[in-house]
């Protein structure tokens, strides 16, 4: 699959966020929609974050947030190496779920934030109950860095980048 368009978010992109937050499909792994609302929404003053909204055929589906893990002040992946970048995403349309966009998307951003002068790596963290998301992240040329735990809960480390193993 090919054609996605990854557009910067910007304030014009709230009311698409906030709906898709709301869907039950994106609910049921993002959590409370109104805290997960502020949190997006905050991002927009965070230099160290990248969001975008994904379009196919020139309509916006899904959401990915990336951040640069040297810059975030918060730091929860403390282990990880320089260099690392993070990832997070949705798709917000329920219709467009299950047809391979997920894994497409994930393979072709993140191989571009690979291209990227000082990016080695890149990691998520999915609900380990999330087959479908670690099936996308796997399909996508993710490793499966096992399980961790996080102060928001137990996750499934994925790293794209062919690091085998976490100091």
């Amino acid at each position: 699959m090919t054609g996605y368009v990854f557009r910067p978010f910007d304030t014009s992109h709230l009311s698409l966020i906030e709906k898709w937050l709301n869907a039950p499909h994106v609910r049921k792994w993002w959590g409370d929609p109104g805290r997960e609302f502020e949190q997006i929404k905050g991002h927009l003053t965070r230099s160290w974050m990248e969001c975008v909204i994904v379009e196919l055929s020139g309509e916006p589906f899904a959401y990915i947030q990336t951040y640069d893990l040297d810059s975030d002040p918060e730091r929860e992946w403390k282990e990880l190496p320089q260099g690392a970048r993070g990832l997070d995403l949705f798709i917000g349309e329920a219709a467009l779920i299950g047809l391979g966009h997920g894994t497409a998307m994930l393979r072709s951003f993140s191989d571009s934030l690979l291209s990227r002068a000082g990016v080695l790596s890149v990691w998520s963290d999915p609900d380990p109950a999330n087959d479908a998301s670690i099936g996308a992240f796997a399909a996508a040329g993710f490793d499966d860095m096992g399980l961790r735990e996080m102060p928001w809960g137990t996750v499934r480390l994925m790293c794209k980048a062919g690091i085998s193993s976490i100091v």
